[in-house]
């Protein structure tokens, strides 16, 4: 919204009386440091001559829309994949026996995997 009324931070600023400093401003437009209190965004709002009712269903719509995609989308392994180069065979083990699902290991998809688990070692 901020972004579309075409006003710099500066401006805005100015235009809200000084009652969100430029910085303000600025850190709110970027998403940095603490969120967007209700004084502000309804101040914004009515500078930027958006409906704050809105607006807030279209923030939500959004925001379900993002945690609706993070809860399908499969979650990748916190480790760095060059770290696993240098890990301890029985770690590395370890960690994709406690989640398969989290690495892509060929023999997951392999046929023939059941047949293998039961072939005897030499």
């Amino acid at each position: 919204m901020m972004r579309v009324s075409g006003l710099s931070d500066r401006a805005l600023s100015l235009r809200l009386d000084g009652s969100i400093s430029n910085n303000r401003v600025r850190d709110l437009r970027l998403g940095l440091k603490a969120p967007v209190r209700l004084s502000e965004f309804l101040a914004i709002c009515d500078v930027c001559h958006a409906d704050p009712v809105t607006t807030l269903k279209r923030i939500i719509d959004r925001a379900n829309q993002i945690r609706e995609e993070q809860t399908t989308t499969p979650a990748t392994p916190s480790i760095d994949p060059t770290a696993l180069a240098d890990m301890d065979p029985d770690t590395l083990a370890d960690l994709i026996a406690a989640d398969p699902d989290a690495y892509d290991i060929a023999a997951l998809r392999d046929p023939n995997k059941d047949l293998e688990r039961e072939t005897p070692r030499d």
